[in-house]
């Protein structure tokens, strides 16, 4: 991100604040640690992050609950392999046109 220079205060907060090693390791990309323990595939930061927010954004957080308790493994998100099959399904779908086959 890009903090206007005449907000020099907080440039130089934001460079004190970035060496101190908590905020590095919060920051940086994912540990083999964190990749052997949590269920998500990404492991650069930004991606990460809207990995585990894709639920979240789709209001499924039950869904992606359930999931990862009954099939969830460290390192694979059974989540988004759930949503590339609804996405897969509803193509088919709709380049067959069944929408009229579709129960509301």
């Amino acid at each position: 991100f890009w903090i206007p220079p005449s907000l020099s205060h907080l440039l130089c907060w934001y460079a004190a604040v970035s060496v101190r090693p908590s905020v590095r390791v919060a920051t940086a990309d994912r540990s083999d640690e964190s990749m052997k323990t949590y269920c998500f595939e990404r492991r650069n930061r930004r991606e990460y992050l809207i990995e585990v927010y894709e639920c979240h954004s789709r209001n499924e957080d039950r869904v992606f609950r359930d999931l990862n308790d009954t099939r969830g493994s460290a390192g694979y998100n059974i989540y988004r392999e759930y949503v590339d099959e609804e996405l897969r399904d509803r193509r088919i779908c709709e380049a067959k046109s069944c929408q009229k086959w579709v129960i509301s």
